[in-house]
């Protein structure tokens, strides 16, 4: 089973003017990865109450990496923890892991990151205040018809 890939190429971070050779700037980047799109079955037969369909899906990729410790319906648990975990190790550097953490809903973002934190301040003073991006503010101003308002935590 080999990934499927395109080429893509940015001269955001080169320097290179327009029209300046970059061929030699492309790279194979890769949009998903069946592992991934596990993972979301995954979490989806959890969110429908399959949490033994969504152990297994768990464990098709543990056993193709040779994990010996293998997963049960009662290792998944409410809070995702069990994808969250597989999602870290599978997909490390690779997603785009504060989307996901969004995604799981409720406070999940916050409390794995104090859990995880490497800076006790970080810990310590984390909200959830930003869960989403700022709104540009040349957009808040040029939005005339209705007001609108700014992101919560960015104000």
């Amino acid at each position: 089973m080999h990934p499927i890939s395109c080429k893509v190429t940015t001269d955001k971070f080169t320097g290179l003017s327009d029209g300046e050779d970059m061929s030699y700037l492309f790279r194979d980047d890769y949009f998903i990865r069946l592992p991934e799109t596990i993972l979301l079955r995954a979490e989806a037969k959890q969110r429908s109450g399959d949490k033994a369909g969504a152990a297994a899906d768990i464990n098709l990729l543990r056993a193709r990496a040779q994990c010996s410790y293998l997963i049960t319906a009662s290792d998944m648990d409410d809070n995702f923890n069990m994808i969250l975990d597989e999602r870290a190790r599978e997909l490390m550097y690779e997603e785009s892991r504060w989307n996901t953490l969004l995604r799981m809903g409720g406070t999940t973002a916050v409390d794995r990151i104090r859990k995880y934190a490497y800076w006790p301040v970080a810990k310590a003073t984390l909200t959830f205040d930003y869960n989403l991006w700022p709104i540009p503010q040349k957009v808040i101003d040029s939005n005339t018809e209705v007001k609108l308002d700014q992101n919560s935590g960015w104000e």
